[in-house]
């Protein structure tokens, strides 16, 4: 990573913008290929569940009697802007249920629903797993970037080397920020959690351990919570008004393709996710370089 020009003390938040879209520049190649693969794959996941469900569900309406494909024209003509639709889809899901007592309506109901629960929880549990996975590899690569600067070869193979040890910073940060909620609620979270934004950087360019890189973090960044909660605001506002903008006329367009703007919406938020982790570098280093007594 090349380090900010000398100043008197940390890069205000301008210069810190500045310099994260001209090194996302710099490395576009490498943080793109990292978003395309992750965006995708998880793109793909997403419909692959959106689907699965999606089958499940029509299989318990069928089970109560609804009607789907009666359904599924009323939920066209809404969308369209039908007015008249939607009263008639209050009528037929009304009328479905005419002449049932209480019982008989929850029996009709919560059998179907019981078992649409039971055969989505594992597909969804799978699914938030690799979830998951994914978002922690993204981290790993993004971070390394951010970092390191290499070519995407040159990141994929240290990706697999700093994984475990970096899901180890993720997780020890976590719980020195969120351990104390039984005990003290959520204020020692918001007072903990921003200090610990530099515990990657120090693990990854001093080598140090993961409690190490943690406490170093928390100990070399005092005095610096106001500048770490609200240069990440600004940023995060910034990242996800554009990735919205992006995303609506990226829905207009690819509206016709089934599934792709899931996809679609999966890369705009590996994109603002590796934005927001080569912000969160610049802004560890610049703190770093100023440590206050």
């Amino acid at each position: 990573m090349n380090p900010s020009q000398p100043i008197a003390g940390p890069a205000p938040l301008g210069l810190l913008l500045s310099e994260t879209f001209l090194y996302c520049k710099a490395h576009w190649q490498s943080l793109a290929v990292g978003v395309a693969v992750f965006g995708v794959v998880t793109g793909l996941m997403g419909a692959s569940l959106a689907a699965k469900t999606g089958d499940t569900v029509v299989r318990g309406m069928d089970q109560m009697g609804i009607d789907t494909d009666r359904m599924e024209e009323l939920s066209g003509r809404i969308e369209a802007g039908d007015e008249t639709a939607m009263a008639e889809l209050e009528t037929m899901l009304a009328g479905q249920f005419d002449g049932m007592n209480d019982e008989q309506m929850a029996r009709t109901i919560m059998g179907p629903v019981g078992g649409m629960i039971t055969e989505m929880a594992p597909t969804i549990g799978v699914g938030i797993f690799v979830s998951f996975l994914l978002s922690l590899l993204a981290f790993a690569y993004y971070s390394l970037v951010a970092v390191e600067g290499k070519d995407v070869a040159g990141t994929l193979s240290r990706t697999k080397s700093v994984f475990l040890s970096l899901f180890g910073v993720n997780v020890w940060a976590t719980l020195r920020s969120f351990v104390w909620i039984p005990i003290l609620g959520l204020i020692p979270a918001i007072i903990l959690g921003p200090r610990f934004v530099a515990a990657p950087l120090i693990h990854l360019m001093e080598g140090k351990g993961v409690m190490a890189s943690v406490s170093d973090s928390y100990r070399r960044t005092r005095g610096y919570w106001p500048k770490i909660v609200g240069n990440v605001i600004v940023a995060a506002i910034i990242a996800i008004v554009t990735m919205m903008l992006l995303n609506v006329v990226v829905s207009m367009v690819l509206s016709a393709i089934p599934g792709a703007p899931i996809i679609a919406n999966n890369i705009l938020s590996q994109g603002m996710m590796a934005f927001m982790t080569v912000f969160a570098v610049r802004l560890s280093h610049t703190i770093l370089q100023h440590p206050r007594s």
